[in-house]
């Protein structure tokens, strides 16, 4: 059994208090605790019982000798800390040195606890009747000014935590377990405020990250192209979590992702998706889906991502659909310009499902955008009809019905977005009166009612009934 459980265990038979023992001297009572308090620093065994030392502390204190106990315990501590620990962290600031200073803290935190309940009466009366530190603060302040603020020590601790940082970074096995514990030794020492520990390390820490990722993010610019760049930049973001929430206290972890996002994302943002052969412009030309939702991941949560992403989609789908809708000065198929404008309505939508995960923003845009895009020519209207004319035809025979249902599903896509229903009716009026009706009428027309309304619906059904031979005369 070690020490602070032998002492702890004997507390549950602490006897009633000899009167004799108010006769004895005040001097042989702190002698004795004297002696036991530092063997207890020293993680020596102790001869005497918890019960045996409690009494004593106990007695100085009922016989008004709070004030000599107190000071005369910080005495104690003081020269052990001044004598031994201090003496041994330097010494071994050229060689293991964080390892002493961690087991240093360990050993003298542990005294402290054993101390602080042996001492539990005069913190109860004459600590709080005082307003004094209690012996355990009294305890992590003594450790902080004549062990932490020794200038040696605490220059020394600084380069080696911001050294073990950097190794880290450069993919190098460090003791994360001796960065996590000194860290949390830290905000002890601040009594559990985060002041101290920022005061220590980690405003050092902080400026040295951000000129890290700095520099990170010039080099992988420099180097990479743009899909490399922002996968590099998520692996590392990972990374930096992953080591934040394992090292550090959880008020650092929010700092550090915000600078990484500022330098490592957020100002290198424009510059990526503008690279001319491997931008954002050409991720969408290539169909690179997986690197847009890289993109995307890493973008989103920085300050105007999401809205530099939809700019560049907007010029981009805008410039594809122009470039199918506007004349050309060889005349293309009215069908074939649908059938394009059909492919680039699934490639974006494919965008939005695999790269943009279905971000109503995004979906938004692309409807936007294909709306403006179906509108720049006045013929979208007719080639739109024809198309439809030209499916319908090859129903049954060229293609399936479930196919043409399939087609005709997509294409009613586009007829939702033309501004010129008009135009679009009386074409498809003109283009029905040349075609042999068929079921597949009735079905094309269930379709357009929704988007064509209930009268147009109605007169085509009529023109069916006129033009469809008695066998074939559908029933509406």
């Amino acid at each position: 059994m070690n020490e602070e459980s032998r002492l702890r265990d004997a507390r549950m038979s602490i006897r009633g208090f000899p009167d004799e023992t108010s006769d004895k001297p005040i001097q042989d009572a702190w002698n004795l605790l004297r002696v036991a308090l530092q063997e207890i620093l020293c993680t020596n065994t102790v001869a005497a019982s918890f019960e045996e030392l409690y009494r004593h502390a106990y007695t100085l204190v009922l016989h008004k000798h709070g004030e000599l106990l107190y000071n005369s315990l910080r005495g104690v501590i003081t020269e052990h800390l001044t004598g031994k620990v201090l003496a041994e962290v330097l010494a071994a600031l050229q060689d293991s040195f964080l390892q002493v200073l961690l087991s240093a803290w360990h050993n003298y935190f542990t005294a402290i606890r054993i101390i602080r309940d042996i001492c539990a009466y005069m913190d109860r009366v004459y600590v709080r009747q005082n307003n004094l530190n209690d012996t355990k603060k009294m305890g992590l302040v003594l450790f902080c000014d004549h062990v932490i603020k020794c200038e040696a020590v605490q220059v020394e601790l600084k380069k080696t935590l911001l050294a073990m940082v950097v190794s880290e970074r450069k993919g190098e096995l460090i003791d994360r377990t001796a960065l996590k514990n000194a860290c949390a030794m830290l905000v002890e020492l601040g009594f559990g405020c985060t002041d101290f520990y920022e005061e220590m390390f980690e405003k050092s820490f902080l400026e040295q990250s951000r000129e890290f990722y700095c520099q990170e993010a010039h080099r992988l610019l420099a180097e990479n192209s743009a899909s490399v760049y922002i996968h590099e930049a998520e692996q590392r973001r990972s990374k930096e979590e992953e080591f934040m929430t394992q090292c550090f206290h959880e008020s650092t972890r929010s700092k550090t992702m915000s600078i990484l996002q500022d330098e490592l994302v957020r100002s290198q943002m424009t510059a990526i998706m503008e690279m001319p052969t491997s931008g954002m412009g050409h991720m969408l030309k290539n169909n690179q889906f997986d690197d847009l939702l890289c993109m995307y991941r890493l973008f989103r949560s920085a300050d105007n991502g999401n809205q530099l992403m939809l700019e560049t989609l907007s010029s981009q789908l805008r410039q594809f659909g122009g470039e199918i809708v506007m004349e050309r000065e060889e005349p293309t198929n009215p069908v074939t310009r649908v059938s394009d404008l059909l492919d680039l309505k699934e490639r974006f939508d494919q965008f939005l499902e695999k790269s943009f995960l279905q971000d109503k923003q995004f979906k938004e845009m692309i409807d936007s955008d294909f709306e403006y895009v179906l509108n720049l020519s006045p013929k979208m209207a007719e080639y739109l009809s024809l198309f439809i004319d030209d499916t319908l035809k090859k129903s049954g025979h060229e293609s399936s019905e479930q196919e043409v249902e399939t087609l005709l599903n997509r294409t009613m896509v586009l007829v939702e977005f033309l501004q010129d229903k008009d135009s679009f009716q009386q074409y498809y009026k003109q283009h029905l009166s040349q075609r042999l009706s068929c079921d597949v009428e009735t079905m094309m027309i269930s379709k357009l009612k929704p988007v064509c309304g209930s009268k147009f619906a109605s007169e085509l059904a009529e023109m069916l009934i006129v033009l469809a031979p008695d066998e074939q005369t559908p029933a509406m």
